[in-house]
C-alpha cells in the first residue's frame, strides 16, 4: 500500500502533498522524502528561475558514492537502470523548478511513470534532496570551490543527518537496481535517487529458497515438532510415505490449479495416504497453506486457525508427513504447503 508523503516547508514544519498516491498491488510501499539544506527557506519565495538542467557527470558520481557506501555496509552492488534514471531526472527537475517557483511536484505522476516503464519493481523507495541558495545567488558562485565529488559527499552527509531512517534503508536495503539524477536551476540543485528490487530478481531469490525441497521440509518438520515439545506433547513420528503423499498432493494442486482438501476428482486425504502405502488404523487429518512464507510463518498461521491448531496439538501418538511445491506462475511465485497426520 502506498502512503501519503510530505514535503518539507522548512526545518521544523511540514505540509502534506495534495496528490493522493495511488494504490497498486505490485508494490508494497513507496516513501518519498524531501530535505532542505539550511541555506534557505524556499516556499513562498519568488526567485528568477532557469530551466532545470540535468548534470549527468555529477549523477554518475552520486551513483558511485552510494555504491561505495553500500560496500561499507556489506550490501550487494547495485545496477544502474536507465528507466529509473529517466524517472529520477524528471523528479529532480520538477523539484528544482518547484523550488524556484516555476513548477509543481507531483508524486503521483512519478508512480504512474514507474507503472508505464519497462521496469517493474517488487518494491522500491525514492528520495529527493534539495540544495538551495539564498535569493538572488547563483549556483556557480556558491559551489565554485567544491569539487563534484566533494559536493556529492556533502549532500549525502547532510541527507543522512536529516533523514537517517530513509538513508540507512537506502544503504542497507535489499535492492538490486538504482536510478539517480541531478538537476540544477539558477537557485537550486535537486538530487534524486530511486532504489528498487527487480521483480525478476525477487522471483529468482524466492524460488532459490524452495529449490532445496528436502531442506525446507526438514525445517517445517522441525518447526512442527517444536510446537509439540513446547506444550509437553509427544512429538510426531516422521513417515516417508506420508511425506510422499503430502508432496505429491502439493504438486497436484499447483499443476491443476486448485487448493482444497478434496481434489476435483473427489479424492480425500485418507485415500491419498492409503495410496502411498500407509495403513490407516484410526484417522487422518491434513493442514494446507498457500503463500510465500518461511516454515515458521506457516506454523504461526496454522496455530492462529482453530482447525489447523487442533491438528497440530492432537494428543497421543501420530505419524507426520510434510510436503511443499513451488513454481513461477505468471508474475507471481506460488508455494503450497501440506501437513498430513495419520495413525
Amino acid at each position: 500500500m502506498f502512503g501519503r508523503s510530505e514535503f518539507a516547508e522548512d526545518r521544523t514544519q511540514t505540509m502534506p502533498i495534495t496528490d493522493e498516491m495511488p494504490r497498486h498491488e505490485r508494490w508494497r510501499r513507496a516513501v518519498v522524502l524531501v530535505g532542505l539544506s539550511a541555506a534557505a527557506q524556499l516556499l513562498g519565495a519568488s526567485l528568477q528561475a532557469d530551466e532545470a538542467a540535468p548534470d549527468e557527470p555529477v549523477a554518475a558520481i552520486l551513483f558511485t558514492e552510494i555504491g561505495l557506501a553500500r560496500v561499507h555496509a556489506e550490501r550487494s552492488d547495485l545496477q544502474r537502470r536507465a528507466a529509473l534514471d529517466e524517472i529520477a531526472r524528471e523528479e529532480a527537475s520538477a523539484v528544482a523548478r518547484a523550488a524556484d517557483g516555476t513548477g509543481q511536484r507531483g508524486l503521483g505522476a512519478m508512480i504512474r511513470r514507474l507503472e508505464r516503464s519497462d521496469f517493474t519493481p517488487a518494491t522500491w523507495t525514492a528520495g529527493v534532496w534539495l540544495r538551495a541558495l539564498p535569493t538572488g545567488a547563483r549556483a556557480t558562485d556558491a559551489f565554485r570551490e567544491e569539487t563534484e565529488r566533494e559536493e556529492i559527499r556533502q549532500v549525502l552527509a547532510a541527507w543522512k543527518r536529516a533523514q537517517p531512517g530513509w538513508f540507512d534503508g537506502l544503504l542497507e536495503g535489499d535492492w538490486s537496481h538504482l536510478g539517480v539524477a541531478v538537476a540544477r536551476t539558477g537557485n537550486a540543485t535537486a538530487y534524486a535517487v530511486i532504489a528498487a528490487r527487480d521483480r525478476v530478481v525477487e522471483h529468482e531469490r524466492t524460488l532459490e529458497r524452495f529449490a532445496d525441497r528436502a531442506g525446507v521440509q526438514a525445517a517445517l518438520r522441525t518447526a512442527t515438532q517444536h510446537v509439540r515439545t513446547a506444550r509437553g506433547l509427544r512429538v510426531f513420528t516422521p513417515d516417508e510415505r506420508l511425506d510422499a503423499a503430502a508432496t505429491r498432493y502439493a504438486h497436484t494442486m499447483l499443476e491443476e490449479g486448485f487448493f482444497a482438501h478434496r481434489s476435483p476428482d473427489g479424492g480425500t486425504a485418507t485415500e491419498r495416504v492409503r495410496a502411498a502405502g500407509f495403513v490407516v488404523r484410526n484417522s487422518v487429518a491434513e493442514n494446507l497453506a498457500k503463500g510465500v512464507f518461511t516454515p515458521e510463518e506457516v506454523i504461526e498461521r496454522w496455530l492462529a486457525s482453530d482447525g489447523h491448531r487442533r491438528n497440530l496439538l492432537r494428543p497421543g501418538r501420530w505419524s507426520l508427513g510434510v510436503g511443499i511445491a513451488s513454481r513461477l506462475q505468471g508474475d507471481e511465485v506460488e508455494v503450497i504447503w501440506v501437513q498430513i497426520f495419520a495413525r
